[in-house]
């Protein structure tokens, strides 16, 4: 009928803009989006409901462009609609809520980004399976902002969390698997940087009392010691 096919325009723009999007044609996809949030908005009765998704896409452009501030608030827009159709903390927002949290990692706030990942996990943790690619990449995000933070053992266990959900449900040479082993890589080597030369200095120490003492008691308290402050 006449409404299904209206329905059917502003749905078909909608696609045509993640298109455009998806091929880096950000200004083209911006035309789209907001062609579809505007036959939504024109329709009668008024589609709110629908208008989320748009909502959300234009937002994801500004979000590309730089221009945080209006994307935020679109974003914002949309996570009010998704609210009072599904309820606060509902599956639907959590891909909205995850582009606010990489807003606030991309503008350094990072705590903010902490605070939206968490309550995202939490959502997801409710509506999906033990197991899931969306949940993965949510340990991935609270990984990043770790190691923003430079609290990177605790960075390196999500990012290892991550990992081995990913490794559960991606087949073994995803690019994902890849992506995420790398920055455990770079991970260890960072911290290799940071206590490997304290290491040093102490079996250095170590290895003079030792030629001093000559007793073995002393040998095994030392590198108990030094054993105890680079378990990770």
């Amino acid at each position: 009928n006449d409404q299904t096919h209206k329905d059917d325009i502003a749905k078909i723009n909608n696609l045509i803009g993640s298109t455009y999007y998806n091929k880096g044609d950000l200004d083209k996809g911006l035309e789209y989006y907001e062609l579809a949030y505007g036959l939504m908005m024109n329709d009668k009765p008024i589609r709110i409901k629908d208008s989320a998704r748009p909502l959300t896409n234009i937002g994801l452009i500004y979000h590309r462009k730089g221009q945080y501030d209006r994307a935020l608030e679109l974003y914002l827009k949309s996570i009010e609609i998704f609210e009072i159709y599904y309820g606060k903390e509902h599956i639907t927002t959590t891909k909205t809520l995850t582009n606010i949290g990489n807003i606030y990692t991309e503008t350094r706030e990072y705590q903010r980004a902490l605070q939206y990942y968490e309550n995202i996990r939490r959502i997801q943790q409710q509506y999906l399976p033990s197991d899931h690619l969306a949940t993965a990449m949510t340990l991935n995000n609270i990984a990043v902002v770790y190691k923003k933070l430079n609290e990177i053992h605790r960075a390196l266990e999500y990012y290892q969390r991550s990992l081995d959900m990913k490794q559960r449900i991606l087949p073994p040479d995803h690019n994902d698997i890849r992506v995420t082993m790398m920055n455990i890589a770079d991970i260890n080597t960072e911290i290799n940087r940071l206590y490997y030369p304290l290491l040093c200095c102490k079996v250095s120490a170590v290895k003079s009392t030792i030629l001093k003492n000559r007793e073995p008691r002393c040998k095994f308290i030392y590198y108990s010691e030094i054993l105890g402050h680079v378990s990770i």
